[in-house]
């Protein structure tokens, strides 16, 4: 099963899309802890990760910035209500930028588009993929 992790600050929220994001088949699990975030991924190994960047406590771009860092691979989700966080560079880096609403359509084939995009990444690097390039190994 698909594990995803949602990072959001409003417990609402988190209770709606994991919901909706159950009845897809999906494994969602919620948290508003951005301090313990790094934590969570390693112990959870999520296949994805929905970030909500906008949070009282701490600077939700950053935290996207060090996820990058340390999880290159990871495919992360900005979900915002934020429209002009679009525009600030360090969201680039986000795979997908979507604004919040409820009808979840549009995160739902981003979060396939993701998926998709991360098997052909893990295909491309597999060693036995790679012994049939020339010029590697």
């Amino acid at each position: 099963m698909i594990k995803i992790l949602h990072v959001d600050k409003d417990d609402t929220i988190r209770f709606f899309y994991k919901e909706e994001l159950t009845k897809e088949g999906y494994d969602v699990i919620g948290t508003s802890n951005f301090e313990g975030l790094f934590d969570n991924i390693a112990k959870l190994n999520p296949d994805i990760i929905i970030l909500e960047p906008k949070s009282p406590k701490v600077d939700g771009l950053d935290i996207l910035q060090k996820i990058r860092n340390t999880y290159y691979n990871m495919p992360v989700i900005i979900f915002t209500a934020h429209p002009a966080l679009r525009y600030d560079p360090r969201s680039i880096t986000a795979d997908y930028f979507v604004i919040k609403c409820f009808d979840l359509k549009e995160l739902k084939l981003k979060i396939e588009m993701s998926l998709d995009c991360r098997k052909v990444f893990q295909k491309v690097l597999a060693p036995e993929t790679l012994r049939e390039l020339p010029g590697v190994f």
